[in-house]
């Protein structure tokens, strides 16, 4: 970036280009000067050696990593100076900072500085002493010295200064003029700049000499006030002067002897620190008593380096604490507690020689080291708590030719570590000036405590930092951005639309001076950051940024920055990115109907736009045209039918949360959805949660932890009852007659039409109309249930979804359209299609009845496969009311017939799953059912009086289905019926030889003939041993007998002579022993029955010679009016009563 400024010199104007004399100043502005010689250096820097407590830090700071400082170069030697620069200085106007600190600073060596809160004082070798502000204006005329300026010291308030040069002399001016520029009447420039006051030799209050040049100084902080005027110098014989003026005169006490010369000094309130060889001292300068000593780092000797002399740079902080910076060690001393004497908190190693350090905020210091193989100098950002490297820039400093610049001709300074007193005199200084002070800085934390450098810098270590700082007494997190939580991998970045609402204090203004260049460093304010994170291409932390500290943006637009974000987002055109944009439009769009509009149209082009941004357009606060609801449901409907299918359910719900509120209430109370009552709360509660709108409700709307909308809540939304006063028939946001003209325009009609014309003709109460298009998708656009019904049947798998919730069952159920269901022609198929089959059985059988049972089965007649279906779920689930005797028995009768139709079909096929043989041990093992019509007639026959199904007629239908050998199909149906039908001795034989021949079953024949009467039961095991003998059964025969309990000996006896029998020895044994264990239970029994009969008896006994106890009360004795007690009946225990109840039912 480069700024270029004319700057118009000539005393008259014309037109004419020869009478202009114009001066151009080019100021080249550091960040891309350093930012590029910051990434040359880098590559040195990996070669250096690094301490363990900043190695690791280097290796994680890359050339990419984001600027903390922008900076601004005051002068330089490439700088031409003309004639012309005298006049300027002489009489400067209001200009930038290039063409003023050119003319100001002069192009000799700088050889030391100090600054206020408010200027910045530099001393020249050539014994100038310049006043300048920090945008390089001359605040005040050139001071000047005898020889060339070593020390420079300012009190707290700036109003005086201390200046001394090599020859021993030290002078004190008076800056009130530059401090409080109103208390004259100067003239002002453009922007409040003071012009150039008139000066004169009055302004050097005094001057006063040494015996030794001085090497170091410093003015008392409370110079101004105080009537003793006190200074300290310290000299190159290692004297430490303390210099006293008052009415008497001047006193020179000597405070401090050193074996060599005074490195540095530094002074806060009574404290006096003081560096020599030997190291650092601390005292009380009023009592003279020796606080604290800190000797000289190993790290601080000259020879270990090549850059000349090792600076000692001492600076106080708050509550009387105090940085120490030298040669490669960094410490903080606390003098809180002087009766201990210092506490250090922390000290690290540094990767350069320290040239000047100064307190940034709570938890950062900044360093300015000097590096020995590339004689520059680094501006390095360390962390208190840990002395890693946040960050570290390489400024390239200009140098006389290829002279190294020792460290000690470095020097940093800040606004933060000016000369200090008691916080509450500075607080009284500056209301005494009539300043206006907010209520943050009346408190007692500092300035610096209160700024936080790393403030908007969303990826900050300092982020996940959960470490406490002991010394300081509070978490690193209370300090370190803590208003963003850390980020998530579902939620990337973390938007904060709450704007801070505390002022920040002023940012520190940094000096870097060396003798032939002059740098301000500032921290990067939220719009450098903003600017930052739009050239690195991150939207997203370019809108947290200045959403989150938009009141203090100066440069940037909130509303430009949400344009950005959001035509970025539509132009990746992802999942991610659209529905991000999406879900932050409410917020961001606020109650701006033309953005509403035209994001509209934009997210109206990609059926991606258009899935996510419905839900987010507003219905309340603003309230949009209603051409633009229609317009976005026009649009989804043509989008899923073309290509987007996944858009139906979308579609829907907003036609539903747009339509009128009453439609929408009645959906809720059938179809209790959670997006439902979302939308119903929308159309009474939204308000416009914008950027800049603070409402309560907005607040509570937003979550200012995530980057998406917030979760719905875990309670359940507000009640219906909230909203049913409110809901109408009339307040939709679009036109229903417009949508349905459209709607009914397209051709052919498909499914999603058919839907939206349902959900149309609900909201204007058409319930008939509704009916008959949900009952058009079951017919026109859903798969026939036939084949799945009856396999069903067969294979005893009818389920019923008791789970599930249909709005269309809740629709017929709620405005009770069972008689419209029911009459119209097929309209129960088209129910059963719509619905499944699991949610249309759950119908049938909440809502069967006698009446109703009778009409859909009447309703099913077109489709026998859904009638056998029906009938059968009637039977299984609703048997009480199948078989009750004022049930039609047209119903009963055609249920055997289509079970016996489908069953034989299936038999035939090959398709059948239940057992053919019926006995109970093949049902067992095989894991095997009894097939579908076995289970019926068990329970028609059982009822066959009430449900009037005629034996013989069933008879006769099983007999007529048989293959085309003849052989039955159902023989173990048929058997059964004439089993519980039949009545004479010929029905008998024939039941036993179906099941010996045709169900192949000796078990069924077995348990036939034990239930038989007694005449018949010898003939037919007659019939059975002589059809087991002749197939070799006497097996399986032995084993079934033995199963029902049969007297085997009558069976054996009946077996002939020399018979094989297989297996007979085994069955034989196990039927000895079933019979043994029955004989053992009975004796056991008759015993436990006996004592129990003794063990009652004796109970029985004792219960009845058991008396009435009583008090003894003489009768006669009690008042007339008492009634008297009645005798207390004899009652038995309840543990009495029930063994007796046993005893009774066991003799019985």
């Amino acid at each position: 970036e480069y700024w270029v400024e004319i700057h118009h010199l000539s005393p008259t104007f014309s037109f004419v280009s020869s009478h202009f004399t114009f001066h151009i100043l080019v100021l080249i502005t550091s960040r891309p000067i350093i930012n590029q010689q910051f990434a040359l250096h880098q590559q040195k820097m990996t070669d250096r050696s690094r301490s363990p407590s900043s190695a690791s830090s280097h290796s994680s700071h890359s050339t990419e990593s984001e600027p903390l400082f922008r900076y601004q170069r005051l002068r330089g030697p490439s700088l031409p100076r003309g004639p012309s620069d005298e006049s300027s200085s002489t009489s400067p106007q209001p200009s930038s900072s290039s063409s003023s600190s050119s003319a100001l600073i002069p192009s000799v060596s700088l050889s030391c500085s100090t600054s206020s809160k408010t200027f910045l004082v530099l001393g020249c070798e050539s014994g100038k002493v310049e006043v300048c502000d920090f945008n390089g204006r001359q605040c005040l005329k050139t001071l000047q010295c005898k020889s060339s300026v070593r020390c420079l010291s300012l009190d707290a308030g700036g109003n005086t200064l201390l200046a001394c040069d090599d020859k021993g002399t030290s002078y004190i001016f008076d800056l009130r003029w530059v401090v409080n520029p109103h208390s004259s009447s100067p003239s002002k420039g453009d922007g409040g700049t003071v012009n150039q006051p008139p000066m004169s030799e009055e302004s050097t209050l005094t001057t006063l000499t040494y015996t030794s040049p001085m090497t170091a100084a410093v003015i008392d902080p409370s110079y101004f006030k105080k009537r003793e005027k006190t200074h300290i110098v310290g000299l190159e014989d290692g004297r430490m002067v303390v210099t006293r003026r008052g009415w008497l005169g001047r006193r020179d006490s000597v405070a401090h002897q050193a074996s060599g010369r005074i490195e540095a000094l530094a002074w806060m309130g009574s404290l006096v620190a003081v560096a020599d060889e030997a190291g650092v001292k601390i005292q009380n300068i009023e009592t003279g008593e020796r606080l604290a000593h800190v000797d000289r780092p190993k790290g601080a000797h000259s020879k270990l380096y090549d850059l000349g002399s090792i600076p000692c740079c001492l600076t106080f902080e708050a509550g009387r604490s105090i940085l120490i910076g030298w040669g490669d060690c960094l410490m903080n001393l606390n003098m809180e507690d002087t009766k201990a004497g210092a506490t250090c908190r922390w000290a690290w190693a540094l990767d350069v020689v320290c040239a000047g350090v100064v307190p940034l905020d709570k938890t950062h210091v900044g360093v300015l080291g000097a590096v020995e193989e590339d004689g520059g100098v680094e501006l390095q950002v360390i962390k208190r708590s840990d002395g890693t490297i946040k960050s570290c820039d390489f400024l390239p400093l200009q140098q006389r030719g290829d002279e190294t610049t020792p460290a000690s001709r470095y020097f940093l300074t800040s606004t933060y570590s000016v000369s200090r007193t008691s916080r509450n005199e500075e607080i009284g200084e500056r209301q005494e000036r009539g300043e206006v002070l907010l209520p943050s800085e009346l408190g007692a934390e500092e300035d610096f405590e209160r700024f936080d450098i790393m403030e908007g810098l969303d990826d900050d270590d300092d982020d996940n930092d959960e470490e406490d700082e002991e010394d300081e007494g509070a978490d690193d997190d209370e300090n370190d951005n803590s208003s963003n939580p850390s980020p998530s991998p579902n939620n990337p970045l973390n938007f904060d639309f709450t704007a801070s609402t505390t002022v920040p204090p002023n940012p520190p203004v940094i000096t870097v001076i060396s003798p032939c260049d002059a740098i301000i460093v500032r921290p990067r304010d939220f719009d450098d950051k903003v600017d930052y994170a739009r050239e690195e291409g991150d939207i997203d932390k370019c809108l947290a940024r200045a959403l989150k500290h938009r009141r203090l943006l100066r440069r940037n637009l909130i509303t430009n920055v949400i344009e950005e974000f959001m035509v970025n987002k539509l132009k990746l055109n992802t999942v991610e990115s659209v529905m991000r944009a999406a879900s932050l439009a409410p917020m961001l769009l606020g109650a701006d109907r033309e953005l509403w509009e035209k994001y509209i149209y934009a997210f109206s082009k990609t059926p991606l736009g258009l899935s996510s941004f419905w839900d987010a357009v507003p219905v309340r606060d603003p309230r949009l045209p209603s051409s633009l609801y229609e317009m976005i449901l026009e649009r989804m409907l043509v989008l899923c039918e073309a290509i987007a299918p996944e858009l139906e359910t979308p579609f829907l719900q907003a036609l539903r949360a747009w339509g009128n509120t009453k439609a929408l209430r009645d959906y809720i109370e059938i179809y209790d959805e959670a997006d439902g009552r979302k939308h119903l709360a929308n159309r009474f509660t939204q308000t416009a949660a914008g950027y800049l709108q603070q409402t309560e409700a907005s607040a509570q709307f937003l979550n200012h932890s995530s980057l998406s909308l917030p979760p719905p809540p875990q309670q359940r939304g507000p009640s219906l009852d909230s909203f049913s006063q409110k809901s109408e028939s009339h307040d939709s946001l679009y036109s229903i007659a417009s949508v349905k003209q459209r709607v009914a325009a397209r051709n052919p009609p498909t499914r999603l039409t058919t839907l939206a014309m349902a959900e149309l003709a609900r909201q204007t109460s058409d319930l008939d109309a509704a009916l008959h298009f949900y009952l058009t998708i079951g017919k026109d656009f859903s798969l026939p249930q036939d084949d799945s019904a009856l396999s069903s049947v067969m294979n005893n798998e009818l389920l019923i979804d008791s789970t599930a919730n249909n709005f269309f069952v809740g629709f017929v159920e709620t405005h009770e359209l069972f008689q419209q269901l029911y009459e119209k022609p097929d309209s129960v198929v088209s129910f059963v299609r719509n619905m499944g089959l699991p949610q249309a059985a759950r119908f049938f059988v909440d809502h069967g009845t006698t009446a109703s049972i009778v009409k859909i089965f009447q309703n099913f007649q077109s489709s026998p496969k859904l009638q056998l279906w029906f009938l059968h779920i009637m039977f299984v689930h609703k048997t009480d009311i199948y078989i009750d005797p004022s049930m039609n028995r047209e119903l009963h009768q055609r249920h055997i017939e289509l079970l016996v139709d489908f069953q034989v079909s299936f038999v035939k096929k090959g398709r059948h799953k239940w057992s053919i043989s019926g006995d109970k041990q093949s049902v067992e093992t095989s894991g095997k059912f009894e097939s579908p019509l076995m289970v019926l007639l068990r329970i028609l026959l059982a009822n066959a009086n009430s449900v009037g199904v005629k034996g013989g007629d069933v008879r006769n239908l099983l007999a007529s289905k048989t293959t085309k050998k003849g052989d039955l199909v159902l023989p173990r149906e048929l058997a059964y019926v004439l089993q519980k039908t039949g009545a004479s001795r010929e029905d008998a034989f024939e039941c036993v030889q179906l099941y010996l021949v045709n169900v192949n079953s000796v078990e069924l024949a077995v348990l036939f003939a034990e239930d038989s009467t007694d005449q018949m039961r010898e003939s037919l095991w007659e019939e059975i041993v002589t059809y087991s003998i002749k197939h070799e059964l006497l097996g399986a025969l032995l084993k079934a007998a033995n199963l029902v309990r049969a007297d085997l000996s009558v069976l054996v006896r009946q077996i002939p002579n020399n018979a094989v029998i297989e297996g007979l020895k085994d069955t034989l044994l196990e039927a000895i022993r079933e019979f043994k264990t029955k004989v053992d239970l009975h004796v056991a029994a008759k015993v436990v029955i006996e004592e129990e009969e003794s063990s009652l008896k004796e109970e029985l006994y004792s219960l009845s010679r058991m008396g009435c106890r009583g008090d003894r009360v003489s009768v006669a004795s009690l008042p007339q009016s008492v009634p008297q007690p009645k005798p207390k009946k004899r009652v038995t225990s309840m543990l009495g009563r029930s063994r007796v109840s046993k005893f009774l039912a066991k003799m019985k």
